[in-house]
């Protein structure tokens, strides 16, 4: 197994199990329990991130360009991705954003706490941040694959 700084930034593939905690005795989950994921981080200093629902509904068509304006709106609720860059340090890593599923974040530097459990499992959660009109705290954990 390869390591980057610290043995919390790996190169393996990790899946996902996470969460929203709103107002803090809130939990949600905006993709729906059992989410499913991928993350990344490369020796060389690359990541990426997948999230998606499960069992998401397939379009009319086989052909992606003939997607309906609401199938296209479904599929963009339930993935979610970017890629970029990453540096670590000090329980933090930042993610500088190159191209994402959502473009107010391209171009963007986007900051985790970083925390690895006794089992392995890797957590990662956001400042709080305004999600829906209440302050949230995001929280993805991740285990190996």
């Amino acid at each position: 197994h390869n390591s980057v700084n610290h043995s919390v930034i790996v190169t393996e593939t990790l899946s996902v199990f996470a969460k929203v905690i709103a107002e803090v005795d809130k939990v949600l989950y905006p993709m729906g329990e059992g989410e499913q994921g991928q993350l990344m981080y490369g020796a060389d200093g690359a990541m990426s991130v997948y999230l998606t629902k499960p069992h998401r509904a397939s379009f009319a068509s086989p052909d992606p360009l003939a997607a309906t304006d609401s199938e296209r709106a479904g599929a963009f609720s339930e993935f979610f991705s970017y890629f970029g860059r990453f540096r670590y340090g000090q329980g933090i890593v930042y993610h500088d954003v190159q191209y994402c599923s959502f473009p107010n974040w391209q171009g963007a530097t986007v900051v985790r706490s970083v925390s690895l459990d006794p089992d392995g499992t890797l957590t990662l959660a956001t400042p709080p941040f305004e999600l829906n009109g209440s302050v949230s705290v995001q929280e993805l954990k991740w285990r190996r694959a």
